[in-house]
């Protein structure tokens, strides 16, 4: 479960209230996991209850993940999460976090695109299905911070040259993806480009929801209040992994 996103030049002032929550060193520790054999079907779920909270702070979050492995091998993903704590700041993002061989690099999308697109920034960008890779996703602001979220995403794939991957399709409500090789807490700290290193793997975020960046493009302006994520109730329902083979 990801709730953490490197803070855009606008978060500004909101990153105080998530540094203090803790919002960026959350760990997750699993309470309870048991497996079940679904009756009639063929599929098993694997269900699990998680307590989230930084050291020192105590638990913030009771999140539960729900894996239900189909007969033809598809996984369906359940996550779900409620705030134990009052006065917890809105979140950054609400969503997963796959962390996958680097050789998965090349994209698919059925969703807003070609460039990046947020709830607030996403008029530009027109529904269709796009491509590239995954190193093309990453825009090179001067400060690393979020960024080549795509928005409204109906399904993403994540493949090797040979056409073998993962297919993740949204359930019930449209969701938003982004992929780099550059892990958040890296984009995070940087304070230049030249900093960063890519990694061996493939990072791919799945969100139910991310926070709005704000709407001035010089100076603070806080995000608008509708694009924000408050802590309450979330789920991310029914979002379908799959694996492909051109």
């Amino acid at each position: 479960m990801n709730l953490w996103r490197a803070p855009v030049d606008n978060d500004v002032h909101l990153a105080k209230e998530w540094l203090a929550a803790g919002y960026d060193r959350l760990t997750q520790d699993v309470r309870r996991a048991e497996i079940e054999r679904l009756d009639g079907s063929g599929a098993i779920r694997f269900r699990t209850e998680l307590a989230l909270g930084a050291r020192g702070q105590g638990t913030a979050f009771l999140a539960s993940l729900d894996y239900t492995v189909g007969g033809s091998g598809e996984l369906l993903v359940e996550a779900k999460l409620e705030a134990l704590r009052s006065g917890l700041p809105p979140l950054p993002r609400f969503g997963l976090e796959l962390r996958l061989p680097r050789e998965l690099d090349r994209l698919t999308w059925f969703g807003r695109g070609p460039h990046e697109c947020y709830a607030d920034r996403k008029e530009s960008g027109k529904l269709g299905i796009y491509a590239g890779s995954v190193e093309e996703q990453y825009v090179p602001y001067i400060k690393p911070q979020e960024n080549g979220n795509k928005a409204d995403v109906r399904w993403v794939r994540c493949e090797d040259a040979g056409g073998f991957g993962i297919q993740a399709v949204a359930g019930g409500a449209l969701m938003n993806f982004g992929a780099h090789h550059y892990a958040t807490s890296d984009l995070a700290s940087a304070k230049h480009r030249h900093e960063l290193t890519p990694l061996q793997e493939t990072i791919l975020k799945l969100d139910a929801a991310q926070s709005g960046l704000g709407n001035h493009s010089c100076g603070y302006a806080p995000t608008l209040e509708k694009y924000l994520l408050p802590a309450s109730e979330r789920r991310f329902l029914s979002v379908v992994l799959s694996a492909k083979q051109a």
